[in-house]
């Protein structure tokens, strides 16, 4: 499996069967696009970036829900950042020994990830608010029941913010 028709073209054009996702690495093909593999032995060929890897790490998991004990990743110590299966440029005997030499499929632990526990003992810096103590700076949830103006607070926050104004008379 690869991402792109273009790298499918690439193995294909050296005798290696191969199928290909058309979808991105932002988004994971539907169970039913990834279904015929399953029971398969199956090697997943990723991009050598994080997007790639991302998204062979959410093909390898839909496989596994789907029934596929064998699945496998090629590693390819030598690409260039980004590279793919199409930058390949070794002989077909050399392609045959890489994917032969391909490990079991493991899915990577997320970067960043901590528990409750670790969080608990950060030390964190103080927030800084774009509007003073109700909109910290970055990611923030408001939360409410529904249809009681949850959508018009965010809207007039962020008018007063890009304008410059006053957002709840501050």
């Amino acid at each position: 499996v690869t991402e792109g028709e273009t790298c499918r073209d690439a193995l294909a054009g050296r005798g290696i069967d191969a199928v290909a996702t058309v979808c991105g690495a932002s988004s994971t093909p539907c169970d039913d696009a990834l279904r015929p593999l399953a029971g398969r032995p199956v090697v997943l060929w990723p991009d050598n970036d994080d997007a790639g890897m991302l998204h062979m790490d959410r093909i390898g998991g839909r496989l596994r829900a789907l029934g596929c004990a064998d699945v496998r990743v090629v590693r390819w110590p030598e690409a260039p950042p980004a590279g793919d299966a199409a930058d390949y440029a070794g002989d077909g005997d050399e392609l045959r020994a890489l994917i032969a030499a391909s490990q079991l499929w493991a899915p990577r632990p997320l970067a960043g990830t901590f528990t409750a526990g670790d969080l608990m003992t950060m030390d964190l810096p103080e927030p800084r608010f774009v509007v003073a103590r109700v909109l910290p700076e970055g990611q923030a949830i408001l939360g409410g029941r529904p249809k009681i103006g949850k959508a018009w607070m965010a809207l007039g926050l962020g008018v007063a913010v890009a304008s410059g104004g006053y957002a709840l008379g501050t």
